[in-house]
């Protein structure tokens, strides 16, 4: 777990994921920040950013029109850096992306939050 980078890293394949990702939802529940994770594959690495964690007073901040634009924008650009052609992802109360490559999705999951951080600060 690495807590101080603001998200955790795991393998797919790791039988301990669910301990570890139930151990750092109430780490990120009791310091009421995004539950963000890399869950490694063999070549690609799909990023979780799940604001279920976040207090209600800051989720409104996530729910308008521009900063869904903002993270589309954020999104793009990491697609465009460090992902596979065709991502899949999602914007909203849950941000993923899809086919990370494993080398980017450390840097790539940085960016993220640090986006969401930017909206929440605002």
């Amino acid at each position: 777990m690495s807590e101080e980078q603001g998200f955790i890293t795991v393998k797919l394949s790791d039988s301990s994921r669910a301990q570890k990702e139930n151990a750092f939802f109430k780490h990120c529940e009791k310091h009421k920040i995004p539950f963000a994770r890399v869950v490694e594959a063999k070549k690609y690495a799909s990023l979780h950013a799940d604001l279920i964690t976040i207090d209600s007073e800051h989720m409104k901040f996530m729910s308008t029109d521009s900063s869904e634009a903002e993270m589309h924008t954020v999104i793009e650009e990491i697609i465009k850096k460090y992902c596979a052609s065709r991502t899949p992802y999602t914007v909203g109360s849950v941000v993923t992306v899809e086919k990370v490559y494993i080398e980017h999705a450390s840097k790539a999951m940085k960016l993220i939050l640090d986006a969401i951080a930017n909206i929440l600060n605002h």
